[in-house]
Formats: structure tokens, C-alpha cells, sequence
């Protein structure tokens, strides 16, 4: 009896655990989420200003360069406005090319932890099914327990005395026979 309470008692343990495995491993994948998330809010933020110090910094350094040669008596037309066009352009280019570098880096991280998303569901998906494969193997012991115990509660004692209700002969059932309707009827 007490191996039927255990059996089942472990079937529905192991199908709880699967179950919490399962949930904690979506929980840290939902969790996984939204830190990428506020970190890529921060990020983009950060870039952002890294960006606007960039434009202030690319127009202080043309208004240096008009100063300049305003100051020397250099007219702007041919080779000074060729240097500050240069000059525009290049920190143009710089800023995109950070730009593109920080989509490119958060575009990584999303994918990563993508990944490891994936991994998480696939692994809550196993830790599931395991918990339901040790719950039926728990029953199945259990019913095999059931089974057994009742099987063995019908089998005659040793030594167990037959009478024949019809002739009244006793026949003795000796150890190692097996006990059946036909070895019943037999002495008859």
C-alpha cells in the first residue's frame, strides 16, 4: 500500500516540477526580454547624445574655421569653402558611420538574446515533458503495484486445503503448484 502512495505521490512531484522548471525558465526568458530592452532604451539614448555632442562639436569647428578666415581677409569662395565642405562631410560620415555602428551592435544583442530566448522555451518545452514522462512512468509503477499486490492477495497459502464441495475429498496444494480451476476440478 505504502508503494502505490509513493508511486503516485512521485508521479504528480515529478509533473510539478516540470511544471515550475518550465514557468521559471519562461519567467527568465520574459525577464531576458525586458533588459534588452532597457538596455537597448538607454543605449540608443546615450547614442543619441553622443550624436547631438557630435553635430554641436562639427559646428563649432566650422564656426572656427569662418572665423578664422574671416579674421586672415581670405574670401570664401574656392579653397576655404572647399575646406569647410570637406570638413561637413567628414563629420557627416563620422556621424553616420556611429550611427550605423550602435544599430548594428544593438541589432547583434537582440539577436543574442534571441537565441538565448529560444533556448529557454526550448528547454522549458523539455523540462515540461520530462515532468509528464516521470508522471506516467509513476503511474504505470503505480498501477504495476496495484496490480501485482492484487494478483499475489488471490494466489492460495501454502499448504492450502481444497475441499470438493461435491465429493468432499480434500486435496492439498503443495508449495511450487500453481492454483487453478482445472487442477480444481480435477479432483472432482
Amino acid at each position: 500500500m505504502s508503494s502505490v502512495v509513493s508511486g503516485a505521490s512521485n508521479s504528480v512531484t515529478s509533473y510539478r516540477q516540470g511544471q515550475m522548471e518550465r514557468t521559471l525558465l519562461k519567467r527568465k526568458s520574459a525577464e531576458l526580454g525586458l533588459t534588452l530592452q532597457a538596455s537597448q532604451v538607454y543605449e540608443q539614448a546615450q547614442s543619441a547624445e553622443e550624436i547631438r555632442q557630435m553635430n554641436l562639436r562639427l559646428k563649432e569647428l566650422l564656426g572656427e574655421q569662418k572665423a578664422g578666415y574671416g579674421a586672415s581677409g581670405v574670401k570664401s569662395e574656392g579653397s576655404p569653402t572647399d575646406v569647410m565642405l570637406t570638413t561637413t562631410r567628414e563629420g557627416q560620415r563620422q556621424i553616420a558611420y556611429k550611427n550605423a555602428m550602435d544599430q548594428f551592435r544593438m541589432a547583434e544583442e537582440r539577436r543574442q538574446v534571441g537565441v538565448q530566448q529560444f533556448e529557454m522555451i526550448k528547454a522549458s518545452k523539455l523540462a515540461s515533458m520530462a515532468g509528464s514522462v516521470g508522471a506516467w512512468a509513476g503511474a504505470v509503477q503505480t498501477v504495476g503495484t496495484i496490480l501485482s499486490s492484487a494478483y499475489n492477495a488471490l494466489q492460495p497459502a501454502e499448504g492450502f486445503k481444497l475441499k470438493s464441495p461435491i465429493t468432499g475429498r480434500i486435496s492439498q496444494q503443495s508449495a511450487g503448484s500453481s492454483f487453478n480451476t482445472w487442477n480444481f476440478f480435477s479432483h472432482l
